[in-house]
């Protein structure tokens, strides 16, 4: 179980008595926090492992396991992928940028085919607070420029390393000296198997740094390589596709599957046909001359790249699922109340409802890069109405989030055509 965030109000009897507003934290006279109960929120985040049993009342209950854990905002992990080991995720605390401390803002989450979990680092961005002059791989995702972090972390009164780190202001002579990189450790997929506690969490890179909801996979074919897709929960925010350079072998596979081959962000055209636009440094625009120097670059900066390849800007992708049958893939649009220009696969301003848009990948080949996609349904009220002026049946009332509830419908054997 993902544990995606705190509230504060509710967690320390500091807070008692006074008129707090969601997310807002109690502070202290002297301006700072109390270094416990920012310890007591760290720990709040992250994934709770538990073995549950229902039993013979219908009541369900945890079980005794070894196995029963908490992974957490403190917890150890590694970096793979292109990033690990580069200038970009260098710290104080991982001088040779290969490791980081902890998850957060865990939204949905995926199962890979060889059965371990990956957790998504949704909206990770608030977490940080950098008063002087962003990189990119700050400003883009939306780092803190004044203030605090989202629960002001960074202010703890002991001053100890596990909060500074929030504060994400260069300090030092380098990078080694100072927590300037500590927000690019954050925004990824985090791979962790639940069945055996000694396997320290990976954060897998090559799958893209953004704000991640979730990620579907195809289903596993021996030989073929893995494919899985990922959405950008954000407004004017991508769709994403992931397909393996080695092919999958049951008996062999693991995480590495996810460390080498090509992620890829979608281009929905108008006439029905779509592309998948590979983020490789040195194709296409991806080049020096554009502002890229290395694929860890690309992979730090997902959203900039996916901006630059002029990739579709959709309408907050979320939730996703694969129909096993016949291989098509749903995801679902939550919302944009802030689009006032339209496209074909976002086709309404101020849109507060959302919408499925569903594709099949060319030539019924997963790996494939090109698609053909259709909107699936249109969400809103019966007083809304579609793209052919009619009123919207009783089908479509749900919205948002309820559209993650037909998305699981889908996969269940409902279909609407």
């Amino acid at each position: 179980m993902n544990h995606e965030y705190v509230e504060p109000r509710f967690m320390h009897a500091s807070a008692k008595g006074q008129a707090l507003s969601r997310s807002a934290v109690p502070v202290k006279a002297d301006g700072q926090r109390d270094a416990d109960e920012v310890l007591k929120e760290i720990h709040g985040h992250g994934v709770s492992i538990v073995r549950m049993k229902k039993h013979a009342d219908g009541q369900w209950g945890i079980e005794a396991d070894a196995r029963n854990r908490r992974i957490h905002g403190l917890t150890e992990m590694e970096i793979s992928g292109p990033v690990r080991g580069t200038d970009f995720v260098k710290t104080r605390f991982s001088p040779e940028g290969t490791r980081t401390r902890g998850t957060l803002n865990n939204c949905a989450h995926g199962v890979t085919p060889w059965n371990t979990y990956i957790a998504a680092e949704e909206n990770w961005a608030g977490y940080f607070i950098n008063h002087a002059e962003q990189p990119r791989e700050q400003s883009r995702y939306g780092v803190a420029k004044e203030g605090a972090g989202r629960y002001g972390w960074e202010l703890a009164d002991t001053g100890a390393d596990e909060f500074i780190r929030f504060n994400v202001t260069p300090t030092g002579e380098s990078a080694t000296e100072d927590y300037r990189n500590e927000a690019n450790g954050f925004g990824w997929m985090v791979e962790i198997d639940p069945f055996n506690p000694d396997v320290v969490p990976v954060k897998r890179t090559q799958l893209g740094r953004f704000a991640h909801e979730g990620v579907v996979f195809q289903a596993a074919v021996e030989g073929q390589p893995i494919v899985c897709y990922a959405g950008d929960d954000a407004r004017f925010e991508y769709i994403y596709k992931y397909v393996s350079a080695q092919p999958y072998y049951k008996a062999t596979a693991g995480g590495h599957l996810l460390d080498n081959g090509t992620l890829y962000v979608a281009r929905f055209n108008e006439d029905g046909s779509g592309d998948w636009l590979p983020l490789v440094f040195g194709m296409g625009p991806l080049t020096p001359e554009n502002g890229f120097n290395s694929q860890a670059d690309v992979l730090v900066n997902t959203r900039f790249a996916a901006d630059t390849l002029g990739a579709t800007k959709m309408d907050r992708p979320e939730w996703g699922a694969v129909d096993p049958k016949t291989s098509e893939v749903y995801f679902t649009l939550t919302n944009n109340s802030r689009r006032t220009e339209t496209d074909a696969v976002n086709p309404r301003v101020e849109n507060n409802w959302g919408q499925i848009v569903r594709w099949r990948e060319h030539n019924d080949q997963v790996s494939a890069i090109q698609f053909e996609w259709n909107l699936f349904v249109l969400a809103g009220p019966e007083s809304d109405s579609d793209l052919a002026g009619q009123s919207l049946d009783g089908g479509s009332i749900f919205n948002s989030r309820m559209a993650c509830g037909l998305i699981l419908m889908l996969v269940c054997g409902f279909r609407r055509m």
